[in-house]
C-alpha cells in the first residue's frame, strides 16, 4: 500500500488508519490527526461536563419548581373486597333479597372507605372502589325490590295455600287476590 503525503504512517505500535475519502487529505468529521490529544481543561475535568454523583436528579426528571407527587403505596384491598361483594350482591339479590341487600350494603361501605383512601393518595385503585360502590348500590336496590316483591307475594301465597291440591282453584285465588291489589 502506498502512503499519501497527507496521511503519514502511524507511529510504531498504533494500528494503521484508513485514508479518508475527502479531497486534499481532509479528515472525516470528528476525527483528529495522529499525535494530537483532545482538549482537556487545566482543572482535570473533561469537556466541562459534570459527572453524575447521584445527589441531584438527572436533567429533565423533575419539572421546575415542583416536587414529586406521592405515589400510592400498595393495593386498595378495600376496593377489591367492595368490587367482589358488589358483583356478588346482584345474583344474591335474586335469592330472596336479603343476601343481596346485606352484600350490597357492605360493598357500599367498603367502596366509600376505599375511595377515601385512594383520594388521600394512600393506595391506588380508585376505580375498583368506585365499581364496588356502584355495583353495591345496584345490588342493594335489587335486594330491596326483591324483599318487597317477596313480602307482597308471600301474603298472596298464604291466602291461596288452601287450594294447593286444586290447580284451577289456586289460579282463580291468585287472580282474585292480584286484582284486589
Amino acid at each position: 500500500m502506498t502512503d499519501h503525503p497527507q496521511n503519514p504512517p502511524p507511529p510504531a505500535g498504533e494500528p494503521e488508519r484508513p485514508a479518508s475519502g475527502g479531497a486534499y487529505g481532509s479528515q472525516p468529521y470528528g476525527s483528529q490527526p495522529y499525535g494530537s490529544q483532545p482538549y482537556q481543561p487545566a482543572d482535570g475535568q473533561t469537556g466541562g461536563a459534570q459527572p453524575y454523583d447521584g445527589d441531584q436528579p438527572p436533567y429533565g426528571d423533575q419539572p421546575y419548581g415542583q416536587g414529586y407527587a406521592p405515589q400510592p403505596q400498595g393495593t386498595n384491598v378495600l376496593g377489591i373486597i367492595a368490587l367482589i361483594l358488589g358483583i356478588l350482591s346482584i345474583p344474591l339479590a335474586c335469592c330472596g333479597g336479603w343476601p343481596g341487600l346485606l352484600a350490597g350494603i357492605v360493598a357500599i361501605v367498603l367502596g366509600v372507605m376505599g375511595n377515601k383512601k385512594a383520594k388521600q393518595g394512600l393506595v391506588g385503585g380508585k376505580g375498583l372502589s368506585m365499581a364496588g360502590l356502584i355495583l353495591g348500590i345496584i345490588g342493594t336496590v335489587m335486594g330491596i325490590a326483591m324483599l318487597v316483591f317477596t313480602i307482597m307475594f308471600a301474603d298472596l301465597a298464604q291466602k291461596c295455600q288452601q287450594y294447593d291440591q286444586d290447580p284451577a282453584k289456586m289460579q282463580q285465588c291468585v287472580t282474585d287476590e292480584f286484582n284486589k291489589r
